[in-house]
């Protein structure tokens, strides 16, 4: 069940170099208008010739894009965001496991995908808040985990707490920080001499 998972991801991931490199070597939104012009709708023509230069335009965002390479302009960064999102799917796997969850690592990878996904899509609320909540009671009840509803409660409430927690300590060392800058300022309007 591991190995197709893991097929599936390189399949996935061999797909988005894939279009990376087609992007990468050339006009992809002119040849899709040239497409679009071969369908028989008159008025359907008519507005992508008036838009043409929407086209163009994103041929030229994405050539200069691509100009740096396809290394470091897609590779590099695509590396870092996969990293971070295997440390987030480990911690809630590991989560998961803590509170008694029997799921693969592909499981929750898959899960952490879909959940950012629509966290991204849903970027109107704060936080994602709800989307992760839901979201996991859903998957786990989908997946026929006993009980999802309360063990959902209980991943959302730890991973909530986890982020209160390194949100606290970030200001915390923020306002430590500041601290002498402050102290500097309120000597200096005490004491103008």
């Amino acid at each position: 069940m591991a190995g197709l998972a893991a097929r599936k991801y390189l399949l996935i991931a061999s797909q988005a170099v894939y279009v990376a490199v087609l992007s990468a070597c050339g006009r992809v939104a002119e040849r899709a208008l040239a497409l679009l012009a071969c369908l028989p709708n008159a008025r359907w023509r008519a507005e992508l010739r008036r838009r043409q230069a929407s086209f163009v335009s994103t041929d030229s965002l994405t050539e200069r894009y691509f100009a740096r390479g396809l290394l470091r302009s897609t590779l590099v960064p695509g590396a870092f965001f996969l990293g971070g999102w295997l440390c987030e799917a480990l911690e809630s796997f590991i989560i998961l496991r803590l509170l008694g969850v029997e799921l693969d690592f592909f499981a929750v990878a898959s899960i952490e995908v879909l959940l950012s996904f629509l966290k991204n899509v849903l970027f109107v609320l704060p936080a994602g808040i709800g989307v992760q909540d839901a979201g996991y009671v859903s998957c786990l009840t989908a997946l026929g985990v006993p009980d999802a509803l309360t063990l959902g409660a209980a991943f959302s409430a730890l991973k909530r707490g986890k982020e209160l927690f390194w949100a606290a300590v970030g200001y915390l060392l923020l306002a430590a920080e500041a601290r002498p800058a402050l102290a500097a300022q309120s000597r200096l309007s005490v004491d103008p001499a």
